[in-house]
C-alpha cells in the first residue's frame, strides 16, 4: 500500500476528517477495521540503523533529545521505522507537547547560544516544569507502525497494515521497552463498536480515535 507523501521532505501518512460515509465503507467488505487512540502528542519518525537513532520531524528536520530513555530503547531495535509521537509522562499533552519543544530547542541551540544563555533557558524550564533531567526521563514514544528504511525512503510499503502492527507489537514485547508503547488499539467489525471505542475514549479525556483498514 502506498503511504501517501503529504509533506515535500518526508513521507508522512496522515488522517481524514471524519465522516459517516467514509467510515462506513471501511465495514463494506467484511473485514476487521483497526480503532486507534489519536492522540495529540509530538510526531516524530524513528529512523533505525546500526543502532543510531534519527528522530525526524513530518517537515523532514532533525530533532536532537540526547539522553532520553527512550531513545536507548530504540538503539537495540533492528533497523527499521517507526511511526509515533512523543509525550511527557505525567502530563497532559498540550502541556507536554510545548515542553518537548522547549527541551528540543534548548539542546540543538546549545551550541550557538553558548553556556551562559543555554543556562538561563534551562532554569527558566525548570522554574516552570522542574528538573530537565527528569523530564527526559519522562519522555515516551507511542507507536502505531513499522516500516523498513527503504519502504521508508520509497514512501510506499506492499505489506499489509495488520502484519506490519503485528510484526511492531511482537518487536515491542521482545525488547521489553519501558518509555516505548503501541498505541492502543482494537479489531473491530462493526460502525457501532467504532463508536463506542470513540466514545470511551473521549469519557476518558483523549482526544478521539482514528479508524483505518487493516489491510
Amino acid at each position: 500500500k502506498c503511504i501517501p507523501n503529504l509533506i515535500e521532505e518526508t513521507p508522512y501518512q496522515g488522517a481524514k476528517s471524519f465522516s459517516e460515509k467514509g467510515a462506513l465503507k471501511l465495514f463494506e467488505k467484511g473485514q476487521a477495521v483497526i480503532s486507534q487512540v489519536k492522540a495529540d502528542g509530538t510526531y516524530r519518525n524513528a529512523i533505525i540503523r546500526g543502532g543510531e537513532v534519527e528522530l525526524i520531524s513530518r517537515q523532514g528536520e532533525v530533532s536532537t533529545l540526547t539522553g532520553a530513555k527512550f531513545l536507548d530503547e530504540l538503539s537495540g531495535f533492528d533497523d527499521c521505522v517507526l511511526n509515533g509521537e512523543l509525550t511527557i509522562d505525567g502530563y497532559k499533552r498540550t502541556i507536554a507537547n510545548g515542553m518537548v519543544n522547549s527541551i528540543m530547542d534548548i539542546v540543538e541551540k546549545a551550541g550557538e547560544r553558548g553556556e551562559e544563555e543555554t543556562l538561563k533557558k534551562i532554569n527558566a524550564f525548570e522554574g516552570k516544569h522542574g528538573p530537565m533531567a527528569d523530564a527526559f526521563s519522562r519522555l515516551r514514544f507511542t507507536v502505531w507502525d513499522m516500516i523498513t528504511v527503504d519502504e521508508y525512503f520509497a514512501a510506499k510499503s506492499d505489506v499489509e497494515y495488520h502484519i506490519r502492527f503485528n510484526s511492531l507489537k511482537k518487536m515491542l514485547g521482545l525488547q521489553g521497552c519501558v518509555q516505548i508503547d503501541l498505541v492502543e488499539t482494537r479489531f473491530i467489525r462493526t460502525y457501532e463498536e467504532a463508536m463506542e471505542h470513540f466514545l470511551d475514549t473521549q469519557s476518558r479525556g483523549l482526544e478521539g480515535t482514528i479508524i483505518k483498514s487493516s489491510h
